[in-house]
């Protein structure tokens, strides 16, 4: 039976090293660049297809490629306002993080039609956010995301049509979600063990008598007290 205080430590950012926490800082602000980039280059594809590859006629009833262009645009946008906020030490790390995957999940929205989103090609994409909790905020923020997509499903199919809903689809999210868990929560321990371990050996190092160094094969210093 797990405590309650122990539950609470699992989910406590608090426990979490400041290079730990600098490390998954670094880790959003290049994923928001890979992201960024991304985008612009698949806006750079539309723009060149939109007015140079189809007719004036066709511009004017393709309703899908503006709407593309439009989201591509405010994803620039956003992502670029996303990098500014990443960098301000004051704002905890997983709160941009937070705000840089709820911002996938909305323009994930509207990348498609209702029915691709919830029950068709695009319902992959939200397994990406998913993935991304566990990298970027905490191993168990990857089924906390999992019951976001499941909500935010629920409520556009009773906005759109309630027949595109998949209960098949949120089971999914939470299998994945909950492997990705497993793996991210055994990282996180397997780090954590050997940060103490080297505590560990650094404290009694320290507390010998007289000066010590510990060098490797190439004579290259690994600890000293």
């Amino acid at each position: 039976m797990i405590s309650s205080k122990k539950i609470r430590e699992r989910f406590s950012f608090k426990n979490i090293p400041e290079e730990e926490k600098e490390r998954r800082r670094r880790l959003t602000a290049n994923s928001v660049l890979m992201i960024l980039a991304a985008t612009v280059a698949i806006l750079l594809v539309s723009v060149i297809y939109f007015f140079f590859v189809l007719s004036p006629v066709e511009r004017a009833v393709d309703i899908r490629t503006r709407l593309l262009l439009n989201t591509l645009i405010a994803a620039i946008g956003l992502f670029v306002i996303m990098l500014g906020i990443n960098q301000i030490k004051a704002i905890p790390y997983w709160v941009s993080s937070t705000i840089f995957i709820f911002l996938q999940i909305i323009l994930g929205l509207f990348s498609d039609s209702p029915q691709q989103i919830m029950d068709g090609q695009s319902t992959l994409f939200f397994i990406i956010p998913i993935l991304l909790a566990g990298v970027l905020i905490h191993s168990y923020a990857t089924l906390f995301f999992a019951t976001v997509i499941s909500i935010i499903f629920l409520a556009y199919s009773l906005m759109t049509d309630f027949r595109f809903f998949n209960l098949l689809i949120v089971i999914s999210f939470y299998f994945f979600a909950a492997i990705f868990a497993m793996i991210f929560r055994s990282l996180e321990k397997s780090t954590s063990q050997v940060r103490r371990e080297a505590a560990q050996s650094q404290t009694i190092l320290s507390e010998l008598r007289g000066g010590f160094m510990l060098l490797d094969k190439d004579y290259r210093v690994l600890r000293s007290n």
